[in-house]
């Protein structure tokens, strides 16, 4: 079963376009914006938990801007 991880994070210390790299990280990851700064992550392969994801993605943070992980167990959406 493919593992599902939401992403969030706040920039406190960014201008909205400063978000850009990051969002293109995401993005490039196969990421899907669900909500304003909130993200889906659902990985080919189980190449992440937790923690390694958060590695990975704290590299593009700064001081005080804060990121969440999230494993989730089961997730459900409703499409607009």
């Amino acid at each position: 079963m493919k593992k599902t991880f939401f992403i969030a994070y706040d920039c406190v210390n960014r201008k909205p376009e400063d978000y850009e790299p990051l969002k293109r990280l995401l993005d490039a990851m196969g990421a899907t914006e669900v909500q304003r700064s909130v993200w889906e992550y659902k990985p080919d392969y189980n190449l992440y938990n937790c923690d390694s994801l958060k590695d990975k993605l704290l590299k593009n943070f700064e001081d005080g801007e804060k990121l969440l992980v999230i494993e989730a167990a089961d997730s459900a959406k409703v499409p607009r």
